[in-house]
């Protein structure tokens, strides 16, 4: 008889660092091929935007956030994305997050968070109030209340921006000063089965004292002008109130979602309006899961102010639908398409109706 000795060798992959574990990094490419149709105009070309980003806690009670990002080179600009078109001239990298957040007072069932710097959007907002690839700068404040089996949580937030800078001059006697976004609101989440949970919210939006080139931009974003040849004196002022409301599914195991979002200008002397509706199927960044987006928007000019409108849909004075899919072979990569129709409300020197084609790939690390 022939003994045979079998010896089996276990190589285990080396296990990551816990320094590396506790500074919490993310990242993120994301490459765009974008075709846009414009009366008889064509404009085509590829977008990347990436970022790479890290959350320490450094303390029980103190986390920082940092992040680098592709950034545009204006005030104007997209807030992540750059050209592809440029041939090989270099691209712009960017601080997109720099914050610290302080718990002054933790507990099972409420909280009280306050953070400075400059940070990821704190509020739910629709792609009428603003554009979620951009981060505000300034102060912001939360109290949370919440059940211990998690089945509703409140949140009572207030948000100080800056929205702009002026700097002093001796010419013509500008003074330093800022133009001020002020964020009050509520959300509300509540668990009304085990698979179906419903959240809504409200919030205002306050500017103070726009700057010259805060309303320039928005004045090719949609917003009407007091007079059409002084393009940085807009005609309306902006006190805009929003509310949201989003019930979700979890039957069978795939995500059902509908949301929708409407928002009133207090200030304008029309009350002028904007709405947005969602419809979701479908899990995101699940490895084999498909995921499909139904989406309107109607917001009117001088609803919101247009600076911070998302740029995706062609800003304000809009009416638009978007067809999306996306496909997850793996659960950090997604691949999807989608379709645009976006027309304008009012006639204007600087918007046209438009037709946009997208394809995408995103990797998130």
């Amino acid at each position: 008889m022939i003994d045979i000795l079998i010896v089996y060798f276990a190589i285990s992959a080396p296990a990551t660092p816990e320094w590396w574990t506790n500074l919490k990094p993310q990242a993120r490419f994301r490459l765009r091929d974008e075709e846009r149709f414009e009366d008889n105009n064509k404009a085509s070309g590829l977008e990347l935007a990436a970022q790479a980003s890290i959350y320490p806690r450094v303390a029980p009670s103190t986390e920082f956030g940092l992040e680098l990002s592709t950034a545009g080179t204006g005030l104007d600009s997209q807030p992540e994305s750059v050209s592809l078109s440029g041939g090989a001239s270099n691209k712009t990298i960017a601080l997109s997050q720099a914050y610290a957040a302080f718990d002054i007072y933790k507990e099972d069932t409420d909280s009280f968070l306050i953070s400075a710097g400059k940070f990821h959007m704190p509020f739910r907002c629709s792609p009428m109030t603003w554009d979620l690839d951009r981060r505000p700068e300034g102060f912001y404040q939360a109290y949370e209340f919440k059940s211990l089996d998690l089945n509703w949580r409140l949140r009572l937030h207030a948000a100080q921006i800056s929205a702009d800078r002026v700097a002093p001059s001796a010419v013509d006697g500008t003074d330093l000063r800022r133009s001020w976004l002020f964020l009050e609101g509520f959300d509300l989440s509540y668990r009304v089965l085990t698979w179906i949970r419903v959240s809504l919210g409200s919030q205002y939006f306050h500017y103070y004292d726009l700057s010259e080139r805060l309303q320039e931009i928005s004045s090719h974003r949609g917003n009407n002008l007091r007079n059409p040849s002084v393009l940085n004196d807009l005609d309306s002022k902006f006190g805009t109130w929003e509310s949201y409301f989003e019930i979700s599914s979890q039957q069978f195991g795939i995500l059902t979602a509908f949301r929708t979002s409407a928002i009133l200008n207090l200030l304008n002397k029309d009350l002028e309006r904007g709405l947005f509706a969602e419809v979701e199927v479908g899990d995101s960044w699940k490895s084999g899961f498909f995921q499909s987006k139904i989406s309107f928007v109607y917001v009117e000019p001088n609803a919101s102010l247009g600076f911070f409108s998302d740029n995706e849909w062609g800003y304000n004075n809009r009416k638009a639908v978007r067809f999306s899919l996306s496909y997850f072979p793996m659960d950090q990569l997604k691949l999807g398409a989608s379709f645009l129709i976006a027309n304008t409300i009012q006639n204007s020197a600087f918007q046209r109706d438009q037709k946009q084609a997208l394809a995408e790939m995103e990797y998130r690390f």
